[in-house]
């Protein structure tokens, strides 16, 4: 009777043995410009280039980064949430589409060439920041314009941008990292405007 209740025993243990955790689901994520850009107008006739962004670090890795540490001095990555592409790729291409849609040249390319005007960019910030106040999401980029030739550029500017998120979902936070770029995206645009001496 014993030698039963134990070969039950260990069938039971077993068969509890087989069943694995689930496994978590990797989740992958992109930015997609929000709505038209206001006011459409053209502001050169010459094809715009747009260069891959330059980035240092784990901003070339496609883990979404977070710190909780209310200075930011550590980051980390999230195992299971990616971007789609690394953030300097999908950033050059969010930058690429609101050109075209805002139609600020007859061809935007995302290629550089030397006779032609051609926009750069470098990646300082790009993460989520959880301290006691609450959660933000945080970017910075430095963009810059060269007409032609020139190896001093037309513009050069940092841009920031941050916001507020008061849902822990990914979703959320994803929605205000969309924000954030578009925010500075549009800002761009009118720099872009008085670089190129648009009226």
């Amino acid at each position: 009777m014993k030698q039963r209740l134990s070969l039950v025993g260990l069938v039971v243990f077993l068969g509890a043995c087989g069943q694995a955790p689930q496994v978590p689901i990797d989740h992958y994520y992109r930015l997609t410009p929000l709505a038209e850009v206001a006011g459409n107008r053209r502001l050169t006739e010459e094809p715009i280039y747009v260069e891959i962004f330059l980035a240092e670090g784990l901003y070339n890795d496609r883990a979404v980064l977070y710190s909780n540490d209310e200075h930011a001095s550590e980051l980390q990555q999230h195992h299971y949430y990616f971007w789609y592409t690394s953030p300097p790729h999908m950033l050059r291409d969010y930058l690429v589409q609101m050109l075209r849609d805002a139609d600020v040249a007859p061809v935007i390319v995302d290629a550089g060439a030397g006779g032609h005007p051609r926009i750069s960019g470098k990646l300082m910030e790009f993460e989520r920041r959880n301290t006691r106040e609450g959660s933000t999401v945080n970017v910075a980029l430095e963009l810059r314009l060269y007409n032609h030739a020139s190896e001093l550029p037309l513009l050069l500017r940092q841009y920031r941008a941050s916001e507020t998120i008061n849902d822990k979902d990914m979703t959320a936070v994803v929605a205000g990292f969309n924000t954030a770029v578009d925010r500075i995206y549009r800002e761009f645009l009118v720099d872009l405007a008085t670089a190129l001496n648009v009226p």
